[in-house]
């Protein structure tokens, strides 16, 4: 999922473009329009679509990546340390262990 944070001058043609887009990259969008600030929630799996994609669309003031790189190795997603045996001889390498 991502966010593109629309420029406040951004019209109603450039609004719907990006949504356009959005939509022809398999995602799903999700338009939040506030008094200053226009947002669209690009809802699905975006790994494999560069941000850069939408923040060159015309009246895109920013694009803001929710799932983070590396999500599986993060503390978010595993908050315990590794432990890790080396060799089989019971020398272990991680946690609060320094070899």
């Amino acid at each position: 999922m991502m966010i593109v944070v629309m420029k406040q001058s951004a019209t109603t043609k450039q609004i719907a473009a990006v949504i356009k887009q959005i939509e022809e990259l398999g995602l799903k969008p999700h338009l939040s329009e506030g008094e200053e600030k226009t947002i669209i929630g690009a809802i699905g799996d975006d790994r494999q679509i560069p941000k850069e994609r939408l923040a060159a669309l015309s009246g895109v003031e920013d694009v803001i990546p929710i799932l983070k790189p590396y999500k599986l190795a993060s503390k978010q997603f595993k908050p315990n340390k590794s432990l890790i045996s080396i060799n089989g001889n019971g020398t272990q390498v991680g946690a609060n262990s320094l070899v």
